[in-house]
């Protein structure tokens, strides 16, 4: 079973997909990033041509396959902004309680 170009195309988004994940859960967001941007362009170039009828199936499969990822990657973000966040605020409270101890001494 030969595939087609197009089907090589999609293995390789589903790959860089997979890929955006495991480096989202080693929190190496940089890495994430940069496949993103590979994927951008490998996605657009599965749709520089027209969808063939017999592959419609199993595009729209795949499509469904990388917005289930796409969803876990966002979580995984939204959990680090969160993080990031409260130690922002930490350091924020941090930098207030010294201020005011420099005052008073």
């Amino acid at each position: 079973n030969l595939m087609s170009a197009n089907q090589r195309l999609w293995a390789q988004v589903i790959k860089m997909t997979q890929g955006m994940l495991d480096h989202a859960e080693k929190d190496e967001w940089e890495q994430v990033s940069k496949l993103e941007s590979l994927r951008q362009s490998a996605i657009k170039q599965c749709f520089d041509t027209p969808v063939p009828l017999a592959e419609t199936t199993t595009v729209r499969t795949h499509i469904k396959q990388l917005m289930a990822v796409d969803q876990q990657i966002i979580k995984l973000g939204d959990n680090k902004r969160g993080q990031l966040a409260g130690e922002i605020q930490g350091q924020r409270r941090s930098r207030q309680v010294c201020q005011t101890y420099k005052q008073c001494g």
